[in-house]
């Protein structure tokens, strides 16, 4: 037996378990749960509770968050009524922001946001429980073979994973009936996480590009490129690059000119070093200027 299907037989507390709907079913993952609750969250809710309370201290602010529009380049929430609102002193100015950020979104959206919370919880649980994908689809592999070649050596290694996850005993036939389903669901919840962090990679991509372009002067700190993400114009993805273009007309020329200016800074006769100085500044406004590379402005 291979030495990875032995790694698995020395994991007893794993099972495998009805499937993903029945656990989220069982666990309350559909269940609706009354407006500004939060008794129901995994882990401590206290900061929620706060916010609801500091909130309701305050005439007018849940309405008020709830229709709120940040600034683009001013920080969030700074005006009176922002300002005014007691949340928790565990908050840092940068934490409160982003609690508000979220209380304004489960204002808005309160049944996707019970939802989302339960499933983000509830699939790292029911993960927890289960076999490792792998386990599944060298189970749904193995059937598929036998039905190929009944062959002793295959049953063997069927019979002995499945009741390394399982105290049930099931026919080959049985065993791929069950295991088939489960591993859809699974790969469907892979699929989805595969989605979110993208979304979140492309949003966190947003808010370098966005920078780079408020402060173009980044893109030179070093001789090849910025310090920080995503480094070089040619690294920006083309969605991003898309998505910036059609809210900022003109800015893939803008990063044409970007992109000519530090292959063009490499060879440049005039030292330059990679630490910020007066000197350094006022070289680099000089050398951006005869690129036509200008701040720009968000909106």
């Amino acid at each position: 037996m291979s030495p990875r299907i032995m790694s698995l037989i020395e994991t007893p507390s794993k099972r495998i378990l009805p499937g993903w709907k029945v656990y989220a079913e069982e666990n309350g993952v559909n269940k609706k749960e009354p407006m500004e609750t939060f008794d129901w969250m995994p882990g401590d809710a206290s900061m929620f509770d706060d916010c609801r309370d500091a909130l309701a201290s305050v005439e007018g602010a849940k309405e008020w968050l709830k229709t709120f529009t940040a600034t683009k380049g001013k920080a969030s929430f700074l005006d009176g009524m922002g300002a005014s609102i007691p949340l928790s002193s565990l908050h840092s100015g940068a934490s409160g922001s982003s609690m508000l950020w979220t209380y304004k979104f489960l204002l808005n959206n309160w049944d996707t946001f019970v939802y989302t919370t339960k499933k983000s919880s509830a699939v790292r649980k029911y993960r927890d429980l289960i076999p490792p994908t792998y386990v599944y689809r060298r189970l749904v592999y193995l059937c598929d073979e036998y039905k190929e070649n009944h062959s002793n050596n295959t049953l063997n290694e069927i019979q002995t994973l499945w009741s390394t996850y399982s105290h049930t005993e099931k026919t080959v036939e049985e065993i791929h009936a069950i295991v088939t389903p489960l591993l859809e669901e699974i790969d469907m919840l892979d699929e989805e996480q595969r989605k979110v962090q993208e979304e979140e990679m492309h949003r966190s991509m947003m808010g370098c590009v966005e920078f780079h372009y408020e402060h173009p002067m980044r893109w030179f700190d070093t001789r090849d490129g910025s310090s920080l993400r995503p480094v070089h114009p040619s690294r920006i993805p083309p969605r991003a690059m898309d998505e910036m273009e059609s809210m900022y007309p003109g800015y893939k020329e803008h990063i044409r000119r970007v992109t000519l200016a530090i292959q063009s800074l490499r060879s440049h006769p005039i030292p330059y070093t990679y630490y910020s100085s007066p000197e350094n500044t006022l070289f680099l406004k000089s050398f951006m200027e005869r690129y036509e590379i200008y701040p720009g402005k968000l909106t």
